[in-house]
Order: structure tokens, then C-alpha cells, then sequence
């Protein structure tokens, strides 16, 4: 059996879908990769083929563009490696991949085609301007068209799923499951020791939706009254429709709010100099950063949103606060300020959390399951 997986960025595939990739080479598979890979990932690529034995397609993605003539080349890749290597399934994650994978898997009638909704991002966040809201129609329209050509759609959420089918986005009678997002590894995450004093952390791309500006807001309404209290960002810059300007960053750190460290491949050094996670994202499937902070021990500030508040239980491993609001962030950062017990206990119940929802294995073998290999 041949296995096709659509990703979208080298550096995304081990850590979110290595778990599956390997299971799916010891039942028998053979795995092919699609992913933009380029010279700086020659690293990724020897891993992949050496210890994961796959095979390895390079695809022109330019993920976060709005080129059609891009999209269309990458369209036609894909079709073209599918037709190459004759898959018995495609399985893709992330928009383009979703929307693109899906088609050339179609075009070239493969048996059995598979995505995963790992996000919603920009498409599905309230846009200003006809430009904005244009972008956003075609986008859906795509996304529909494509995930018709689907055997089944996995969801991270069930608010997503939701949303799905009461936009006539899936088809009334499509096979949808949900699933604990793409799961934690609990062994490399593992439990370290809470620093003395608070400090809060932030990992995620550098777009709008991220909820960065209300971070860096709230950031600036703590330091009145905690002056000496540590704030830290990590994600890289994106060139996108969506993304935070790098001369913004760094007024932000010439202004003394937050210690922006860039884009990092191992996150685990920053969580570990945290006491509090931050994620004010606008919407997500499962997000993967936060599940890592709550593997390590870490109590959470996320928000009231889709996804987000699928991984705290309120008051217990973390705070849920309302979303674009940096004054409701800024009370719950200073709640934990003021209660070292709370930041503690939180951390415990954030790592137990994990244990009992969390784990990639217990996510890869229901992906498993329900791909019905």
C-alpha cells in the first residue's frame, strides 16, 4: 500500500506527524512526503528518509501567498507526483495542502482521500476591506469544492466540525470524525521544574490572528504595576496578509515589553524558563504549543475561542480569557503573578491533562483507526 502526505512545511512534519509516519512504515506502508522542501531542509530530509524510510517530493508551496499563478503550480505538482507514485491514499493537513492535495488526489483518482482540518487561520477570522473579504469568499469556495472529494475530514474541535457543516462547507452526508489534535509526545515534553519567578511565554507565528498584539497590549498594562516581570515571544516573521511587521517587534523590544528570540526549532529551553504560557489566539484546531507547555508543567492563558479552550479546564490546569481583549489578559497574567501556589498547582493539572487527553500515541492510533488501513 502507498500512503501520500501533503504538508505544508518541512519543519512541521516530524514534530506533528512523525508519530504517524512511523507507524504507518511498521504496518507495511509505503510513505511519500510533498512538502516545500529546499536546500536548508537537506537535514529534514535525510532524517526522514533514514529513519523514517519515506520518500521525499519537493513541492513549489507558497503557503501564506495569494498568488493564483503560485497556487497553480503547485496545483499542478501535485498532480503530478500523485500520478507518479499511484497512492492508494492522500492525506493532507493545513489550507492549501487540504484544498490542493485534495484535488490532484481527486484528479487522479485515488482510492482514498483523507484531510485533516488543523486550523481555520485567516479564512474564517472577521476580515476589513472588499480586498480581505474577497480573498476569504474564494478561499471558502475552494475549500468546499475539495473537501467534497474526500472520503473523510478529520476535525481537531468539535466547534469546527460544527461550523463545517452548518455553512455547507462538508457535504450532509460526508464522513467526518474528531480527534485530539496531532498529540504531545509527553516523553520529549517532559515535566521540568517551575522557576522561582513568574515570567510568561508566547510561541507562534508572527501573524495578527495569533493574538500577538493583545500579548504584547496586556503586556504593556502588567509592566505598570510589575515592572520587573519577564515576557517572552517566540515564532518567526511571515510575509503574509496577516502578519505583524518586524519593525513592530522590535519597537516592542526597544521599548522593553517583551525578549523576542525568533523563530526556534526546539522550543523546550523557552518553556522551561516560563512559568506561564500565553496563547491569545482568535481560533485554532488544537494548538500544538500549547499542549507542549501543558506536557512540561506549565499553567496556561489561553482563550475563550474554538480549540483554545478545548485544552484548559478553567481555573484548574489554566485561565480562559476573552478573545482581542488585552485588558481580561492582562487581570489573568496578574493573577498568577500574585499566587505562586496557583501557578504550581495549575502546572501539575496542566501535565496530567496532557497525560490523560494528549498523547500522540493514543492520537495516532485513532487517526489510524479511523484512516480504516
Amino acid at each position: 500500500m502507498k500512503f501520500v502526505l501533503v504538508a505544508s512545511t518541512p519543519e512541521s512534519i516530524i514534530p506533528f506527524r512523525g508519530k504517524l509516519i512511523r507507524e504507518l512504515c511498521n504496518l507495511g506502508i509505503n510513505v511519500h512526503i510533498c512538502a516545500p522542501f529546499t536546500n536548508k531542509d537537506s537535514s529534514i530530509i535525510q532524517e526522514l528518509r533514514d529513519n523514517y524510510c519515506v520518500d521525499t517530493h519537493t513541492t513549489p508551496l507558497g503557503k501564506a501567498g495569494t498568488n493564483v499563478l503560485s497556487d497553480f503550480r503547485y496545483l499542478m505538482r501535485l498532480i503530478e507526483i500523485i500520478k507518479l507514485v499511484k497512492p492508494d491514499i492522500v492525506f493532507c493537513y493545513t489550507m492549501k495542502p487540504v484544498i490542493y492535495g485534495s484535488i490532484a488526489g481527486w484528479v487522479n483518482k485515488v482510492p482514498a482521500r483523507f484531510s485533516m482540518i488543523t486550523g481555520l487561520g485567516f479564512l474564517f477570522i472577521e476580515a476589513q476591506g472588499i480586498i480581505k473579504r474577497g480573498i476569504q469568499f474564494i478561499g471558502i469556495s475552494l475549500l468546499s469544492f475539495s473537501l467534497r472529494k474526500n472520503k473523510k475530514i478529520f476535525f481537531q474541535n468539535i466547534d469546527d466540525k460544527k461550523l463545517f457543516s452548518e455553512k455547507n462547507i462538508t457535504g450532509k452526508n460526508q464522513l467526518t470524525c474528531v480527534v485530539n489534535g496531532s498529540g504531545v509526545d509527553l516523553a520529549h515534553y517532559n515535566v521540568r521544574p517551575l522557576p522561582s519567578q513568574p515570567s510568561f511565554l508566547l510561541i507562534a507565528r508572527m501573524i495578527n490572528n495569533k493574538g500577538v498584539r493583545e500579548y504584547v497590549e496586556a503586556i504593556r498594562k502588567v509592566k505598570k504595576n510589575y515592572p520587573a516581570v519577564k515576557f517572552s515571544m517566540v515564532g518567526g516573521i511571515e510575509e503574509n496578509i496577516d502578519g505583524v511587521d518586524l519593525k513592530d517587534i522590535q519597537s516592542w523590544v526597544l521599548e522593553g515589553l517583551v525578549d523576542y528570540k525568533g523563530a526556534l526549532s526546539d522550543v523546550r529551553r523557552e518553556i522551561e524558563k516560563c512559568s506561564v504560557y500565553v496563547l491569545p489566539s482568535y481560533r485554532e484546531g488544537i494548538p500544538r504549543t500549547v499542549l507542549e507547555a501543558m506536557s512540561m508543567g506549565r499553567a496556561i492563558i489561553t482563550t475563550d475561542v474554538p480549540g483554545c479552550r478545548d485544552t484548559v479546564i478553567h481555573g484548574v490546569t489554566g485561565l480562559l480569557v476573552c478573545a482581542k481583549d488585552s485588558s481580561d489578559l492582562a487581570n489573568a497574567m496578574e493573577r498568577l503573578i500574585e499566587d505562586e501556589k496557583i501557578r504550581a498547582t495549575m502546572g501539575q493539572e496542566s501535565r496530567e491533562y496532557a497525560v490523560k487527553k494528549y498523547s500522540d500515541d493514543s492520537v495516532v492510533a485513532e487517526i489510524i483507526a479511523e484512516l480504516d488501513i
